[in-house]
């Protein structure tokens, strides 16, 4: 198939008499006129240039960020475990976990775990633990510090008995039972002092062993202690509960009483101790649960 031939383009004409003239000629042919030189048909303008757009990085996508954990969960007692002490945090969450074997073990600074060998208020050998099926039984080993138990119900007190809430620890006397403030003279002269009126008990707040910082005098039948209701306070304490527990007597024996505090009362042994599954006991400067069975 031929294609068809381009269209030949118009002769351009004389401006003086309209003639024709053949193209390249400078003077018509008819007239004589001077033809002057057509002006150049304008060069198109050059297409805009596109500058291409430089291609997106590609990068791979950044691998999800991994949160590390803060609270530090127990540890699961090792297979055959006969019992399990958790201690527990201020805020009452579990804290770190040592498994107890079934007999006797000896807890202490000596131990081969972190949470007792770092804690310095406890004695080298503080206290024993005998696990016997779904029960035991605690002893303080004669530790300074004592070894405490949580009490669940009205406990009576004895001249000597300690009790330990929150940061305080507090030493109970009847003082029937009580040992002067002042000694007599060896002379046999008495020393002048205020007298105890109608108190039937005080209690020392220990500040160090044998060494009382402050006395409450026990007056009224019953007196409240906590950290913002009662007649015993303790404001500075953020353990001790508002209104913490109860001190009262019936006029022949001494009772102590928790109020279901957020972080309990506690009482020192003066002999071993039997234990159930969830007990609370209070070693050193750390309270620790109790779980029997692993």
């Amino acid at each position: 198939m031929v294609a068809p031939a381009a269209p030949k383009s118009a002769a351009p004409a004389c401006p003086q008499c309209s003639s024709p003239v053949t193209p390249g000629q400078k003077f018509c042919g008819s007239c004589g006129s001077k033809i002057d030189a057509p002006a150049p048909a304008p060069a198109p303008a050059p297409a805009p240039k596109v500058e291409a757009k430089p291609k997106p990085e590609t990068r791979p996508a950044p691998a999800p960020h991994k949160t590390e954990a803060t609270s530090i969960k127990p540890a699961a007692a090792p297979s055959g475990a006969a019992a399990t002490l958790t201690m527990v945090k201020p805020d009452g969450s579990p804290g770190e976990s040592v498994p107890l074997a079934a007999g006797k073990n000896i807890v202490g600074r000596k131990s081969e775990h972190g949470v007792f060998s770092r804690d310095e208020f406890l004695s080298p050998e503080h206290a024993s633990i005998e696990v016997n099926g779904k029960t035991a039984t605690v002893s303080d080993l004669g530790s300074l510090n004592g070894t405490y138990y949580r009490i669940s119900e009205v406990t009576e007190l004895k001249t000597g008995d300690h009790v330990r809430m929150g940061l305080e620890v507090l030493r109970f006397q009847a003082l029937a039972a009580a040992t002067a403030i002042t000694a007599p003279a060896k002379d046999g002269t008495v020393a002048i002092g205020s007298p105890a009126g109608d108190a039937w008990g005080r209690l020392e707040r220990i500040s160090a062993p044998d060494e009382a910082s402050f006395t409450f005098l026990l007056r009224s039948t019953e007196h409240f202690l906590g950290r913002e209701k009662g007649d015993i306070l303790f404001g500075d304490d953020r353990y001790v509960s508002g209104r913490h527990a109860r001190i009262f007597t019936d006029g022949n024996a001494f009772f102590v009483e928790d109020l279901k505090s957020s972080n309990g009362t506690f009482v020192r042994l003066t002999a071993s101790r039997g234990l159930s599954h969830g007990a609370l006991i209070f070693i050193g400067s750390q309270p620790f649960r109790l779980s029997i069975g692993g």
